[in-house]
């Protein structure tokens, strides 16, 4: 999970550079920036489980998965977007 979240920060570090700005950078650093919140959800989750894991804690971490999963999507098709430009 770490390695993760250092990998889309340092993409959008990355895609911030080599980019300039526009659609690419907004959607590369909603993605760095989900990760971050999606990190810190499974922190809590751990943080909180005294024996179990908190049913809403957990559920929260499962459904920004799926948020940070469409949104890495939507990164994926504006770079694709912008190499067909």
């Amino acid at each position: 999970a770490y390695l993760l979240l250092v990998a889309a920060l340092c993409h959008a570090v990355w895609v911030s550079m080599s980019h300039g700005g526009g659609l690419v950078q907004v959607s590369a650093w909603i993605v760095g920036l989900s990760v971050v919140l999606q990190a810190l959800i499974g922190i809590a989750t751990l943080l909180t489980a005294q024996g179990a894991i908190p049913i809403g804690l957990g559920l929260l971490h499962q459904g920004g998965g799926a948020i940070v999963m469409g949104l890495a999507v939507w990164h994926l098709h504006t770079l694709w977007r912008l190499g067909r430009a």
